[in-house]
């Protein structure tokens, strides 16, 4: 990752979360890789993260984006609005909304896990699993950090990490790791395989 032109990047060493540095994002802070591709609808793309929104609801904050294009049907995005986090995705027909399906409002971190499988993608979010169905059949032909496709609607908030891979069977693994990393174990759900414990990784 890179800063995008004209950006300063995220701030660093400005704030913590469980006594760790977080990497900060306060608008004109993008990160991106302009070489990324993955193609999701062949092969999962599981994105685990903790995030925290700063600002209130009403306005749009993106995490990231993995297009470069605004016409319709070729989003590839994540976001939060009105107090919940959706992938924007597409297959060219017309831009999909896929909801987290929980309300999660500003001013706490979440440790949120969407999974970019074209109609076999889910949203997990502190360890549970809230929605299924389509992001659609877009692949990612970039991938920023911090704003959407066009450099707008800047993150204001933090990430305290962020991990891709492609094993699905991964995610408790992963959900465990960040958890208790971050100290976000006491969100997880009872029955989660990692609420008491951290996974050996």
């Amino acid at each position: 990752l890179t800063r995008a032109s004209g950006q300063v990047g995220p701030n660093t060493g400005t704030r913590t979360l469980n006594g760790l540095n977080v990497l900060e994002w306060t608008g004109n802070n993008c990160l991106q890789n302009i070489s990324f591709a993955y193609n999701q609808a062949s092969t999962a793309l599981n994105v685990a993260m903790v995030v925290q929104i700063d600002s209130p609801a009403g306005t749009q904050y993106f995490v990231l984006a993995g297009t470069s294009t605004t016409a319709t049907g070729t989003r590839m995005s994540l976001r939060w609005l009105n107090n919940s986090f959706q992938v924007l995705g597409g297959s060219g027909g017309g831009n999909i909304q896929f909801l987290s399906g929980v309300t999660s409002p500003a001013g706490q971190p979440y440790l949120l896990l969407p999974r970019y499988n074209a109609s076999n993608s889910s949203w997990r979010v502190n360890g549970t699993q809230t929605n299924t169905g389509s992001v659609g059949t877009n692949a990612y032909s970039i991938l920023q950090i911090g704003h959407n496709e066009v450099e707008a609607a800047d993150l204001n908030g933090f990430i305290a990490e962020l991990v891709a891979f492609a094993n699905p069977t991964d995610q408790e693994i992963m959900e465990g790791y960040l958890a208790w990393k971050w100290g976000m174990e006491s969100q997880l759900p009872v029955g989660h395989p990692y609420k008491n414990f951290p996974p050996k990784v």
